[in-house]
């Protein structure tokens, strides 16, 4: 949930401050604005002046867990390099909108809720997939995965209903990094249509862009034959 995270903006420009003030009404998540970032600084996400950085962060690593965003007035590259290496997560340049602001903080929070809320198993239908076991239970019994299709059909399981692009399923792609080409992620995607039986139609390709996994679990008639090859 968005609504217990704060987001702390660190910076001393009156106008950013009043629409960031102004647009904090209409988020779910807490705006805190400061003029000031300390080792007591608590926050989900922080956006932070280069010239209000604390001094150590330019001699050390950056002394906060948090994700650490550094917004400059213009493109420094030694600086940008600097902060970087030091711990930062990211930066932005100047002029930026709080429309901007509000896509990086919804990444940041999207990609730290999937990164520590991977469930131990995810049911669909009359299945359940245990993704520490790479294996899918169901009532005709149990069928293993290889760590690249397990890898995938979490991705695809996590995100139901939603597209998922093929370059980042490839990131789930487990073996000789130099020899996986995007064409793997489909030969992938057969094999585990075949594994998953009448469910593997619920996959459904995007054509040169990625796939799907359907939110509705129930089944066609037509879904006791194996997926068509139309599919891969």
């Amino acid at each position: 949930m968005l609504t217990d995270k704060i987001i702390l903006f660190v910076t001393e420009d009156s106008n950013i401050s009043l629409q960031l003030k102004e647009f904090a009404q209409t988020v779910e998540y807490k705006i805190v604005i400061s003029s000031a970032l300390t080792d007591e600084s608590e926050a989900d996400l922080i956006f932070c002046e280069y010239l209000l950085l604390p001094e150590v962060t330019f001699s050390n690593k950056i002394p906060f867990e948090t994700d650490l965003v550094v917004l400059f007035d213009a493109f420094e590259e030694e600086a940008i390099v600097k902060v970087l290496n030091n711990g930062a997560s990211g930066y932005l340049l100047r002029p930026i909108t709080v429309k901007v602001i509000d896509a990086v903080i919804r990444a940041f929070l999207r990609h730290h809720h999937f990164e520590h809320a991977i469930p131990e198993s995810i049911s669909f239908g009359d299945r359940t997939f245990h993704l520490l076991n790479l294996s899918i239970d169901s009532p005709q019994g149990t069928v293993h995965l290889t760590p690249s299709e397990a890898g995938i059909l979490k991705k695809l399981l996590m995100n139901r209903g939603m597209l998922c692009l093929r370059k980042h399923l490839l990131e789930e792609i487990k073996g000789n990094t130099k020899e996986i080409i995007a064409r793997n992620v489909d030969v992938h995607i057969a094999s585990l249509r075949k594994k998953l039986g009448p469910y593997g139609s619920k996959i459904s390709t995007i054509r040169g862009v990625g796939y799907l996994f359907s939110e509705n679990d129930n089944l066609m008639q037509s879904s006791d034959n194996e997926p068509s090859s139309t599919q891969s």
